[in-house]
């Protein structure tokens, strides 16, 4: 494989569906990723925002700024969203689609839980982990409209309090910065991980 070479979707082999795990704080450019991902790969993207509020019936449009932790972002409505999202991501293997899972993954359980299913049916893991400096994802959340997270300067800094970068081995870091950049290196990533 070279180096750079550009990702077709018509250039896929038809092999075995795989799960992509998008990672991350909350403003670090985990849906950008995902939506660039999608574009390359035929796939599922499953969004724990979008199936939070579906969960919660609550509009997609509608923002619901709760503190750290409570109301809809409970700890107890956290784990079933990580539940009903890993329901799906099951199904759509089941049924051999490929699946982007757009979601924080800050706790080493979630991670080891995808890991399971990702043994369960036997299909390829891939878990980026999306890495932006303070002060773009600061500039990123005060800018944010139209869009279904809840994300804000104040719960990123209540995440960063409480959760470490993790430290897996099976873990790709990338960087959130610069656009043109970003697609070239998920390119590579994504050939590398097909082809293995």
């Amino acid at each position: 494989m070279k180096e750079g070479k550009k990702l077709k979707k018509s250039k896929l082999k038809k092999n075995k569906p795989f799960i992509i795990a998008v990672s991350g704080f909350t403003g670090a450019g985990k849906s950008f990723v995902a939506n660039v991902i999608s574009k390359k790969i035929d796939c599922v993207v499953l969004r724990s925002d979008v199936i939070r509020k579906e969960i919660s019936g609550i509009n997609l449009n509608q923002h619901v700024y709760e503190d750290f932790e409570k109301g809809i972002y409970s700890k107890e409505m956290t784990e079933k969203v990580y539940k009903e999202m890993f329901k799906r991501t099951k199904r759509y293997l089941r049924e051999s689609k490929n699946v982007i899972l757009d979601a924080s993954f800050l706790d080493k359980n979630k991670r080891d839980k995808l890991r399971e299913v990702s043994k369960e049916l036997n299909v390829k893991l891939l878990i980026l982990w999306v890495e932006t400096p303070p002060d773009l994802i600061k500039e990123r959340l005060s800018k944010r409209k139209g869009d279904v997270s809840d994300g804000r300067w104040e719960i990123y800094l209540k995440q960063k309090e409480k959760y470490e970068k993790p430290d897996e081995k099976d873990i790709v870091f990338i960087e959130s910065v610069n656009k043109k950049e970003l697609e070239k290196i998920l390119d590579d990533i994504i050939l590398r991980f097909l082809s293995t």
